[in-house]
């Protein structure tokens, strides 16, 4: 029972992350600044914003937190133990 209960509440908090993320990415953006800006500028993206880059990693990882949470994730047989 354990195991059927820890993804998804393992996931809460990765989903609970990444909606912070995606409706008020100012706060993490002024916190991701001085290293993703340097970034942004070596790779000739200057016109990229960092609240963008925010939110769009807090919609990518409530999508990976939804994957988690309903044990999607596929498991490579190789690494099961022969029932």
């Amino acid at each position: 029972m354990l195991r059927h209960l820890a993804r998804p509440l393992l996931a809460t908090w990765f989903v609970y992350g990444g909606v912070q993320s995606v409706l008020e990415p100012e706060k993490r953006a002024e916190r991701a600044a001085p290293v993703v800006e340097p970034l942004l500028e070596q790779a000739g993206v200057e016109d990229v914003k960092t609240t963008d880059l925010v939110k769009v990693h807090g919609a990518v990882t409530i999508a990976a937190a939804s994957v988690l949470a309903l044990s999607r994730t596929p498991v490579p047989r190789a690494w099961c133990s022969p029932a």
